[in-house]
């Protein structure tokens, strides 16, 4: 059962690794193709070791060679194939690698981890060898399971099993039993090989703890304290999680390239090879640039050796309009996408990393004064000139540096191929509302700080407060109401920024809200129908919510009925009392028929309604409330009797005293309707 089970968790791995993700190293966007995912695994080794490692061939050669009629011996030798499925060990290895350099375990639980691991697995396969050779041997007295046949006879398998690891464990430690050792030739020369194997295992576990730990994991433990360092400034800070996510980002790429970049490999040979590697790498995109057409290959080669190269991932941000920036870019490798006016951000990068670049060749130049913003859409490589740098190229280049200011009048290349301001200012719009949906505090007030009108809105009407109060984000709206925000905006749904933290239930931005005096500044009949929605549905929370953001408790709409008639007749005690003590309702507020909450409670009924709001009113209000009911009752009753409306007829005369009975038994035979009883008022 045990080998059925595995063979089916193998062949599930299998599969699963023909849809399982993969991020593409070239672009580092997620691949989610399953054809191009099965292609890459297809061509892959770890194909053809799974492949191996899962394929049943013990079962089919033994299957095979039984039927044939092979001996008994030759099926137990033939059981050795199983061993091929070994070879998916390779993952025990990208296991702890992967544990590594993801944190997830500390340094030292790591190499405890691994080293037993391995430990574990060469005891295991030695003890089950151990154990099959003295099987082989028909555990004869000269074998070592013989020698000890009352240890083992008439034992459970675990017990047998147990024994047989005690002594390979005993044997690879060194320390030996006085029972448990080899005396037959085959079990000599099995332990001649497995002594052998263990010098090397022991000496390379003995060297992870002093090379490896010391010396080998230096590098992730440089990278982990650079992280804590990270980290811990990050909290001191209260850095966004946005930006400090990025910096981890930037640690990442450097940490990981820091081994291969041009100094650290290049600064130990001579500078005649320093200088043709440069050659190769950078020359012909710098020589592309506008700026360095025509110069010569002196004023190059020292301009290559002082510059710099920087590594972005993809989807950082380069440039944004507004920076200052002291330092002349130059894209040697990758792709920067430059938005146009208009363009969504998120959309076009996607675009870009799967193949359609946003247009930017090697050996342009990033102008930093440019209205648009710059983002890699690969892993990009630029080249970066301070001032002080070009000024010493320029003395390295003696005099033949004359071509850089001989250009001519145009402009260096552009990468947005456009010159429009509008579609630049309604693309930092757009960028201006995300931070304010996505609650990004710094983006937001480093635009603000570069002029970036607080009320600025999109083709709906949506300033950044809406969207900021609509997320919850208190902080983005204090900040927008520091800079002079209008609170009393309305966009083209009707709704204001404090209607949209009403609706979003976010009770802390309506604090802040409240604080710089905004209000709903909606329409009255708008109001009084969300306030009458929220007393039918029993959304006492979200009724008070709206009393508290300064909602008007007699709101009405075009029949003149507010939220307090809808709670007299659904029979609501307690949003009445919400809206009569906390939102000051007035109980005598009329609608278009003259009737007040009290009478819509008396026609349904609702006695504990009825008996709270007659305890408000007075004598002389509670007088005229009874002869408006009574008036109604009436004319109800006969307006059923002349409809012929029986159920009507019987329900006011048993429950309302209508006072006109033989009125409205008159009026239904003067209309034709039988009266096959006589309804009574009690």
């Amino acid at each position: 059962i045990v080998e059925y089970i595995s063979t089916a968790v193998f062949a599930l791995d299998f599969m699963l690794k023909f849809t399982t993700m993969y991020i593409d190293p070239e672009s580092g966007v997620l691949v989610g193709s399953r054809r191009k995912i099965a292609r890459r695994y297809v061509s892959s080794w770890q194909f053809y070791l799974d492949l191996i490692g899962w394929f049943p061939l013990d079962w089919i050669t033994i299957d095979t060679a039984a039927a044939m009629g092979a001996s008994e011996r030759t099926l137990v030798w033939l059981a050795w194939i199983k061993l091929l499925t070994l070879v998916r060990m390779y993952r025990v290895f990208e296991l702890f690698a992967n544990l590594d350099y993801r944190m997830v375990l500390s340094q030292g639980t790591l190499l405890l981890t691994r080293n037993y691991t391995y430990v574990f697995f060469i005891t295991h396969w030695a003890a089950c060898i151990l154990y099959h050779i003295a099987s082989h041997q028909n555990f004869s007295h000269d074998s070592w399971v013989g020698r000890n046949a009352e240890r083992f006879m008439g034992r459970p398998v675990y017990e047998k099993y147990l024994l047989s690891l005690y002594f390979s464990t005993s044997a690879f430690t060194g320390l030996g039993d006085a029972a448990l050792f080899a005396s037959t030739v085959p079990e000599a020369a099995f332990m001649v090989i497995y002594l052998l194997f263990n010098l090397f295992l022991g000496a390379y576990i003995l060297g992870t703890v002093t090379m490896l730990v010391v010396k080998g994991d230096e590098r992730s433990k440089a990278f982990r304290e650079r992280m804590s360092n990270l980290n811990e400034f990050g909290r001191n800070n209260d850095l966004p999680e946005r930006l400090q996510s990025a910096m981890q980002e930037h640690l990442e790429v450097t940490f990981n390239t820091e081994q291969i970049d041009d100094e650290h490999v290049l600064g130990i040979y001579p500078t005649t090879i320093r200088r043709k590697v440069l050659r190769h790498l950078y020359l012909h995109p710098v020589r592309s640039c506008y700026l360095f057409k025509g110069c010569k290959q002196r004023f190059l080669d020292a301009l290559l050796t002082v510059a710099r190269v920087e590594l972005f991932m993809p989807g950082v941000q380069l440039l944004t309009e507004g920076d200052n920036v002291t330092e002349l870019n130059i894209i040697v490798s990758g792709d920067v996408l430059v938005a146009e006016a208009g363009i969504n951000l998120s959309a076009a990068f996607s675009q870009s990393a799967s193949g359609d670049p946003g247009g930017s060749v090697r050996g342009s130049m990033i102008i930093p004064g440019s209205s648009h913003l710059k983002r890699s859409s690969k892993a990009t490589e630029l080249t970066q000139l301070t001032e002080e740098q070009l000024r010493t190229a320029l003395q390295y280049g003696k005099g033949r540096h004359k071509a850089v200011f001989k250009q001519d009048a145009a402009p260096p290349i552009d990468l947005t191929g456009s010159n429009g301001g509008c579609g630049s200012l309604r693309l930092r719009t757009f960028e201006f509302l995300g931070c304010a949906s996505d609650g990004d505090i710094e983006t937001l007030r480093a635009m603000l700080n570069q002029g970036m009108n607080p009320n600025s809105s999109d083709y709906d009407g949506r300033t950044g407060l809406m969207l900021a109060a609509s997320g919850g984000h208190e902080v983005i709206c204090t900040t927008l109401f520091v800079t002079g925000c209008d609170s009393r905006r309305i966009h083209a749904f009707g709704n204001s920024a404090m209607c949209e933290a009403v609706k979003n239930a976010h009770d802390n931005v309506i604090d802040v809200l409240l604080s710089y005096g905004a209000t709903l500044a909606m329409d009255p009949m708008a109001v009084a129908s969300v306030m009458c929605t929220a007393v039918y549905e029993g959304d006492l929370v979200k009724l008070r919510r709206l009393l508290r953001s300064g909602a008007p408790p007699d709101a009405c709409d075009y029949d003149k009925r507010s939220a307090l008639h809808i709670a007299g007749a659904e029979g609501n005690l307690a949003a009445v009392k919400l809206l009569v003590e906390e939102g000051g309702a007035d109980p005598n507020f009329q609608d278009r028929w003259g009737n007040t909450a009290l009478d819509e409670a008396r026609r349904v009924g609702a006695a504990p309604v009825l008996a709270y709001l007659e305890g408000l009113l007075g004598s002389d209000k509670l007088a005229g409330s009874g002869v408006r009911y009574r008036h109604k009752v009436a004319t109800d009753f006969l307006s059923a009797c002349g409809t012929g409306d029986v159920a009507r007829v019987r329900y006011i005369a048993h429950n309302s005293q209508p006072g006109c009975t033989f009125t409205g038994l008159v009026l239904a035979a003067s209309k034709g309707f039988k009266v096959r009883e006589c309804p009574r008022e009690h």
